[in-house]
């Protein structure tokens, strides 16, 4: 696990810019924290790095799920604050898009058994109004990644 703490929005978006750099279009990553802690903050600057023509990235609290398309990638940002049952992921479509889109999933928790084992999962926590401590788990074959991040 990598301990990193962020100082300031720059510095969350520096942080989105090194994660940008190693991953693939077929990922999973999870966003774990508070409310207020920068997770849609973070996913969206990793998503407009990722997809420069994306303007906009708003949480997709209300509609669980939002979809950004280029020719490299097909992302799906997921919000699952609200789902009370498991088997909702299957209404949603993040089972079937695990294995064919990059996936950013905020509040996983609930669905931890169906997540893959290969993944980035991304810890925040409020140090203070600017301060993050974010903590990077870097899960199965996405090890692999560690290094390419470390040399950034």
């Amino acid at each position: 696990m990598i301990n990193i703490l962020i100082n300031s929005k720059n510095d969350m978006i520096q942080l989105a810019k090194r994660i940008a750099d190693i991953i693939s279009p077929f990922d999973t990553i999870t966003l774990r924290g508070d409310l207020g802690c920068g997770k849609t903050f973070f996913t969206k600057h990793l998503i407009t790095t990722l997809i420069p023509e994306v303007t906009e990235v708003t949480s997709p609290t209300f509609l669980i799920v939002q979809n950004y398309r280029s020719d490299k990638y097909n992302i799906h940002h997921y919000d699952l604050y609200r789902l009370k049952n498991p088997l909702e992921i299957i209404e949603i479509g993040l089972e079937e898009n695990l294995d064919t889109s990059l996936n950013i999933i905020e509040w996983p928790e609930i669905i931890e058994e169906q997540l893959p084992e290969d993944r980035l999962d991304i810890y925040l926590t409020h140090q203070d109004e600017s301060k993050r401590q974010v903590n990077l788990d870097f899960k199965g074959t996405f090890q692999n990644n560690l290094l390419n991040f470390n040399a950034k």
